[in-house]
């Protein structure tokens, strides 16, 4: 977490993430909540289905942003080891407080804390986020 909702007067929050690779993360939305990702190194694909109903796909590198509107379906998957910084309405930063755990002094090889499905739940559940099971998308 480098700035939290608490000290935006509850604009946006900013954070970044050490991501390894590996399987998609759950298609989920926020209806009161964007988020912009901005990948520092690395690749993740990001997957969103448009207003339209569209369904869409984009793979981010180094120097790429991507935008999610509040309320849009979207999911990513990090296609090989990445580092981002995340923008997110003030105060859905806390999410990842609660999902997660922490680490006194976090190094490059401390494994990735992957929460379970009830942890995972209360937090969306408190941040008003929805997990959208079954949720399909086209093979890139």
């Amino acid at each position: 977490m480098l700035l939290s909702g608490d000290e935006t007067e509850g604009q946006f929050g900013v954070f970044t993430s050490t991501c390894p690779p590996g399987d998609i993360i759950p298609t989920h939305r926020h209806d009161d909540t964007h988020e912009t990702f901005y990948v520092l190194d690395g690749a993740i694909r990001l997957f969103l289905q448009q207003r339209d109903g569209e369904k869409v796909s984009q793979v981010l590198r180094t120097g790429d942003f991507g935008f999610v509107p509040a309320g849009i379906p979207h999911a990513y998957r990090v296609e090989e080891p990445t580092r981002l910084m995340g923008v997110c309405s003030g105060g859905f930063e806390r999410f990842f407080q609660a999902m997660g755990t922490l680490v006194d002094d976090p190094q490059a090889d401390t494994p990735p804390f992957v929460p379970d499905g009830p942890r995972m739940g209360a937090a969306a559940q408190r941040y008003n986020m929805e997990f959208l099971h079954g949720f399909e998308w086209p093979t890139p």
